[in-house]
């Protein structure tokens, strides 16, 4: 229980560090995207016990959508169409490796279901999805000029 709270920390630290880091320097926190949510994903589908498939997911998604949220908001520039084309490109990169990491979690959970194994693998896709289509403009408009 511990060790997972530890790992939940580590990912949240992570992310967080990667929004400041857009934030303040510019566009490092766009271009670290892939890494941070690979990373902050395979902590939480590997370095964590005794969790459900299905909370891993979320978890993972959480920590996705955490990043994409930060960057939209708060990363340094003009935040123009331009930029977050930028943004969905890294971030559809990163979705690649994390949504292998996820599958070759779930896959080689033992100790699930089917099930589970099968509603985790749809919530994942289906929460990015929806992630992206609600939010997709988000930030639009704001500027942060880089001094």
């Amino acid at each position: 229980m511990i060790q997972n709270l530890v790992v939940i920390f580590i990912a949240l630290l992570i992310v967080t560090l990667n929004g400041l880091i857009g934030h303040f320097y510019p566009p490092n926190g766009i271009i670290w995207t892939p890494l941070v949510i690979s990373i902050s994903t395979y902590l939480v589908a590997f370095r964590t016990t005794q969790l459900n498939p299905i909370i891993k997911s979320l978890l993972a998604f959480i920590f996705i959508a955490l990043n994409d949220i930060l960057l939209k908001l708060y990363a340094g520039g003009t935040h123009d169409n331009e930029g977050l084309e930028w943004i969905l490109f890294f971030l559809y990169l990163g979705l690649i490796p994390t949504s292998g990491i996820i599958l070759t979690s779930v896959i080689t959970d033992k100790q699930t279901n089917i099930t589970s194994k099968i509603i985790s693998l749809v919530v994942f896709p289906a929460l990015i999805i929806a992630h992206l289509h609600l939010f997709s403009n988000l930030g639009l408009g704001r500027e942060y000029p880089i001094n």
